[in-house]
C-alpha cells in the first residue's frame, strides 16, 4: 500500500516538476518579450523623431514658398498698376497733338516702364505664363 502511495507521490512530483518547468519557461518567454518591447519602442520613437524633423523641414519650406507667393502677388499688383498707367499714357500719346506734351508723356512712360521691365526680368517665365494679363 505504501509502495503504491509512494509511486503516486513520485508521479505527482514529476508532474509538478514538468508543470513548474513549463511555467518557468512561460515566465522566461514573457520576460524576454517585455525586455524587447522597450527596444521596439525606442526604434519607433527614433523613426517618429526622424519623421518629425522631415515635417519641420517641409513646414519651413512651405512657409518660405508662401512668402515667395505673397511677394510675387504683390509684384503682380505693382505690374498691373504700371501696365494700367502705361496703357493710359499710350492713349494720351495717341490723342496728343502737341509735340511738347508728347515728349513729357514719353518721359513719364519710360519712367514707368523701367521698374516693370526690371521686375519682369527678375520673374523667370512670367511673360510665358501670361498670368499678368488675367
Amino acid at each position: 500500500m505504501f509502495k503504491a502511495k509512494k509511486a503516486n507521490f513520485v508521479e505527482l512530483r514529476k508532474e509538478f516538476q514538468s508543470n513548474n518547468e513549463a511555467f518557468q519557461s512561460s515566465i522566461d518567454a514573457k520576460i524576454s518579450k517585455l525586455q524587447k518591447e522597450p527596444e521596439m519602442e525606442s526604434k519607433i520613437m527614433d523613426a517618429l523623431a526622424i519623421k518629425e524633423e522631415k515635417c519641420k523641414v517641409l513646414e519651413t519650406n512651405l512657409c518660405y514658398t508662401e512668402k515667395q507667393v505673397d511677394d510675387l502677388l504683390s509684384e503682380r499688383a505693382v505690374i498691373r498698376s504700371c501696365i494700367s498707367d502705361v496703357t493710359k499714357m499710350l492713349f494720351d500719346i495717341i490723342e496728343a497733338c502737341d509735340p511738347r506734351i508728347s515728349i513729357t508723356i514719353k518721359n513719364n512712360l519710360l519712367e514707368k516702364l523701367r521698374p516693370v521691365f526690371a521686375m519682369l526680368h527678375r520673374l523667370e517665365g512670367f511673360l510665358k505664363s501670361g498670368s499678368f494679363l488675367q
